[in-house]
């Protein structure tokens, strides 16, 4: 996922790829656009020996990264690297075409853009400073000492400004579409009522470790049906967050506890065998067990069922070791509550 913080965005990978078609099309939408200007009648350009050189040289760039080796770099590095590319044309475009006066200089609003939604703040503002070193050199070139009489220095700085505010606006709004998008993805992985991952963000996780000695804890509450009839559903979802509490208490850093749904929750164990997870059910099992629920002035006692799995032993994929833990849950449930129960090995 892309994460915001302090002004910094962070686009995830796989938004990098939706992007990826965007710079592609971008790279060779200005490949396209100087060659057009440089055909067009009339038009002044003072180095077209540069101007064809840099339009191959870009060509041969694009195509490699492309098309002949598109791994050759990945992620935020590709993207990084091609921004940089395409501003560097440019500044050889507008270096051949007019300077600072050419009718180009627009295209880096382009770059500058994309910069903004795919590599942040702080990227951004070093291809501005870049830009705007650039702009000043060919301004120089072009006029000498006059660049420094206030009239010319206002009339350039007036064509430049809207690059910087273009660059700046950007980024703010790139903040907040990605604080937004994270928000969202935030939701859409939790459940709401507990703030645990929910049953689509655990499967992910247990998929990521289908090759690693692992177990699951499928966690039932036994009594949350009798809670909500006595004390209401108010009732009932208290009692629910308590419980992610402590049996998260009982787990060790790097376990993931997950609400599966309606009074159930699944923990997965990286790394553990069948007795390690077994230990660890029934320490969850008695620290419940031990806890108390609050409930207009009455103590509450609660309890949990839970069916424990371990990969390979009891399965050998995600879908098959839930289910195994399952198994082992509605047999408990058969054999009387608040127990523990051990998945039977795989045949």
């Amino acid at each position: 996922m892309g994460d915001v913080h302090e002004g910094r965005i962070r686009v995830s990978e796989s938004e990098l790829r939706g992007f990826s078609r965007s710079i592609a099309e971008l790279e060779w939408l200005l490949l396209v656009l100087v060659l057009f200007y440089t055909q067009v009648p009339g038009t002044a350009v003072e180095e077209p020996g540069l101007v064809v050189v840099a339009m191959v040289l870009y060509a041969a760039f694009i195509l490699l990264f492309r098309y002949l080796a598109p791994r050759l770099l990945a992620g935020h590095w590709r993207t990084a690297l091609e921004s940089w590319a395409m501003l560097l044309f440019l500044s050889v475009a507008l270096w051949a075409t007019g300077k600072a006066e050419s009718p180009l200089l627009n295209g880096y609003l382009l770059v500058i853009i994309a910069s903004a939604l795919t590599l942040g703040r702080r990227t951004t503002l070093l291809q501005v400073a870049l830009v705007s070193v650039l702009y000043l050199f060919m301004a120089y070139a072009a006029h000498g000492e006059a660049l420094f009489t206030l009239a010319l220095f206002s009339q350039l700085m007036a064509r430049f400004v809207p690059v910087v505010l273009v660059a700046h606006l950007t980024t703010l709004f790139s903040a907040d579409i990605h604080s937004g998008m994270e928000t969202l993805r935030e939701r859409a992985d939790h459940d709401e009522l507990t703030g645990l991952p929910n049953l689509h963000a655990f499967q992910q996780r247990l998929a990521a470790e289908r090759r690693a000695p692992c177990a699951v804890l499928l966690i039932d509450a036994d009594n949350l049906a009798q809670v909500n009839d006595e004390w209401g559903l108010e009732a009932g979802n208290r009692m629910m967050k308590v419980l992610a509490g402590t049996i998260g208490d009982g787990l060790r850093e790097g376990d993931l506890l997950a609400r599966h749904g309606g009074s159930t929750f699944v923990a997965l164990l990286p790394g553990v065998g069948s007795d390690q997870a077994l230990a660890a059910a029934r320490a969850i099992r008695a620290r419940v067990e031990d806890s108390t629920l609050d409930l207009e002035a009455e103590e509450a006692l609660t309890t949990v069922t839970i069916g424990v799995a371990a990969h390979p032993q009891h399965a050998a994929t995600p879908e098959a070791l839930i289910a195994s833990a399952d198994d082992a849950l509605n047999l408990a449930k058969l054999t009387g509550r608040n127990s523990v129960m051990l998945a039977a090995a795989a045949v």
